[in-house]
This record gives C-alpha cells, sequence and structure tokens, in this order.
C-alpha cells in the first residue's frame, strides 16, 4: 500500500478511488496513484459493502475492521461513517426491544397476579354457596 503522507509537505493523504487520485489536505497537491494500488482499495470497500449487506452486528463490525487500516481513502471513510450509523441504529432498536420485553413482562406478571386473586375469590364464593345450601 502507498504511504499516507504527502511527498511535498507531509502531510495526510486522502486517496479518491474514482478519479484515481491522492490529494493532500495540507497543501493541495495532487498525484495519480497506482491502479493495482486503486484495485485493492476497491477490493476491500466491496467487500466491507458484502460485510454490511449481511445486516447483523457482527457483519457491521467486520466492514468497520477491514475499512479500518485504510482510513486515508475517502470511499473507505464514507463506507465506515455509513456502517457506524447503522451498527448503532440496530444497537438502539435492539436496546429498545429488550425494554418493551421487560416491560411486557412486567406486564404479563401483573395481570397474571390479578387473575389469579380473581380466581381465588371466584372459588372462595363457590365454597360460601355450596356451604349455605347444606346448611339449608
Amino acid at each position: 500500500m502507498i504511504s499516507s503522507k504527502c511527498p511535498v509537505c507531509g502531510g495526510k493523504l486522502h486517496i479518491k478511488i474514482g478519479a484515481g487520485l491522492a490529494v493532500c489536505e495540507a497543501c493541495g497537491h495532487a498525484s495519480e496513484i497506482d491502479p493495482a494500488e486503486t484495485e485493492k482499495y476497491r477490493a476491500i470497500c466491496r467487500s466491507a459493502e458484502r460485510s454490511m449487506q449481511k445486516y447483523t452486528v457482527a457483519g457491521y463490525r467486520e466492514a468497520l475492521a477491514l475499512l479500518e487500516p485504510i482510513d486515508f481513502v475517502d470511499e473507505a471513510e464514507e463506507l465506515r461513517a455509513e456502517s457506524e450509523r447503522r451498527l448503532n441504529a440496530l444497537q438502539t432498536g435492539r436496546r429498545q426491544q429488550q425494554e418493551a420485553e421487560q416491560a411486557s413482562g412486567k406486564k404479563n406478571a401483573v395481570l397474571g397476579a390479578i387473575l389469579l386473586v380473581l380466581a381465588l375469590l371466584f372459588v372462595l364464593a363457590a365454597l360460601a354457596g355450596a356451604v349455605y345450601l347444606v346448611i339449608r
């Protein structure tokens, strides 16, 4: 892989795969990059996209791990940001689902207790009625 430092000023280079250019963020110097290097970065981005298409926490984490070493590639940075956004949304959704399940479980427990008390009252009323009939 090529250096991520500018040959002119030593600043950080940002690679644009689609344009085949490396542009320094400090001085703006642009230089062409080797097509073989461009293809390596494209392959890594495609692998990350395939991992993201799993729509799972593991898939998004795998994509982030693939993209981290090439954070100086603009397309990789965009994919990384999208992967992080989707991962956070997925984790938030799961947390909300767990909280809803816990709340539902508590409601079900309360409803079960109420039904148990009502059933006991019904049984007691039936016993009282049977005793009344036997005595009478």
